[in-house]
């Protein structure tokens, strides 16, 4: 998705991806989020030796082994430089964000959407995962009758427009236009842009075929 937009956009806007990890348990309790770098690197420090020593140890009265996943989370982010200034993002929501494993990474991403919302940054927002919690703008409720959508706000001259597609799994992904900033504006097919989100994450099953871009799932 980020190579298309580069070719289409300016010199003067640099697109990047952005990503948190969060750990998340099966059981639906409030995860732990953690930010990481993409790469890591350390330098070992030497093991120390303690000095044995008798100690008394006191009974846990509760052990309990649980498997977590570490979950990636993307951002496609678009900055006018020099002055590194954020002018769009594009979010495709993942199963943590839409709450599969607790609410508290639900409202963070529903806060983070409002902040960029209220700054008057453009936002595009795409949801092809059958499951999970819909958190739509008031404006787009009339998105719940299709079983996947995308909408954007951009915010020219003290205004918001809203654009809104809506899909079903007989249906193929549409192609949609984003202005990113004024004058200019990107198309994104969104069956392309599936295939690719998949080809990261495990969705193919959670998205039933919709990664199928122009096909019918």
């Amino acid at each position: 998705m980020r190579e298309p937009l580069r070719a289409q956009l300016p010199e003067s806007y640099a697109v990047f991806v952005e990503s948190e990890a969060v750990w998340v348990t099966p059981v639906g309790e409030a995860p732990a989020a953690i930010r990481e770098p993409d790469v890591a690197i350390a330098r070992p420090h030497p093991a120390v030796q303690a000095a044995p020593r008798e100690r008394t140890v006191s009974a846990a009265v509760l052990e309990i082994e649980e498997s977590c996943e570490l979950v990636s989370q993307y951002s496609l982010v678009v900055r006018r430089v020099p002055e590194n200034t954020v002018v769009a993002v594009c979010e495709m929501l993942s199963p943590t964000n839409k709450g599969a494993f607790g609410q508290i990474e639900l409202e963070k991403y529903v806060r983070k959407r409002a902040e960029c919302l209220a700054a008057g940054i453009s936002f595009l927002e795409i949801d092809a995962l059958l499951g999970g919690e819909r958190r739509l703008p008031p404006s787009l409720t009339s998105l719940h009758a299709y079983e996947r959508f995308a909408w954007s706000a951009f915010h020219p001259a003290g205004k918001r427009i809203w654009r809104a597609w809506g899909w079903n799994r007989e249906e193929p992904q549409p192609v949609v236009p984003w202005r990113v900033e004024e004058p200019h504006e990107v198309l994104l097919d969104l069956g392309a842009t599936l295939r690719d989100a998949c080809a990261f994450n495990p969705w193919e099953a959670l998205t039933a075929g919709a990664a199928r871009g122009g096909t019918k799932g």
